[in-house]
């Protein structure tokens, strides 16, 4: 009850500023949102917003807690120099090696740097690499050669869940081989990956 009347008193409280129509500060918003949250029949409450409004403030109030929360302390101390050129010189001297083995290597000697920093500067002492096909290129090339399977689940018209293991074959589109059962098991994949098996030695020969 001390709710609901506070919850009152502040819609009427904008009302008396004497505006054309009712205008909410951010202090009336916090109040509204802080209020309705303590009221069960808030929405029967408002008589000069919508609920939809109130819920609106709501979302905005808690991006802007969230952005506050997660907003950066100041990030990772830099790198002295010295480290930066070590890195460099490494990466030089040392074409295969990674970002993980580079810094691998610098631990040893207490110097510690995360893999994404040591990342950034090998990418200014090494060229870029050459572009590999895309994925979707790479399966285009290879369509012939390469089988695609999943695990699907299935509502029937009982509303009974089936479980589905499924091979195809993506250039014909053809089924290759498929399986259903109301209970998975163990047993149930490894009979699955059995036939399977036969199936890619069939194939192959």
């Amino acid at each position: 009850m001390i709710a609901e009347n506070a919850l009152l008193r502040q819609q009427l409280i904008v009302l008396h500023r004497q505006f054309r129509k009712p205008y909410f500060t951010q202090s009336d918003r916090f109040w509204f949102v802080l209020l309705a949250s303590r009221v069960r029949h808030w929405k029967d409450m408002l008589l000069i917003l919508k609920p939809e409004t109130l819920l609106r403030w709501h979302r905005e109030g808690f991006q802007l807690f969230w952005k506050f929360k997660s907003r950066n302390h100041g990030g990772r101390p830099k790198l002295a120099t010295e480290t930066i050129h070590l890195i460099q010189q490494m990466a030089k001297d040392n074409l295969l090696w990674g970002a993980e083995r580079i810094r691998g290597k610098i631990l040893k000697v207490e110097i510690k740097a995360a893999a994404a920093t040591i990342q950034k500067y090998l990418r200014k002492v090494r060229p870029p690499r050459a572009l590999s096909q895309t994925w979707l290129v790479s399966l285009k090339n290879h369509t012939k050669d390469v089988w695609a399977c999943d695990f699907l689940s299935v509502i029937d018209l009982f509303f009974r869940q089936f479980h589905l293991f499924l091979i195809i074959e993506p250039g014909s589109r053809r089924i290759v081989h498929f399986n259903v059962t109301l209970h998975p098991t163990d047993a149930w994949v490894d009979s699955n990956r059995v036939r399977l098996l036969h199936s890619v030695r069939h194939h192959v020969s």
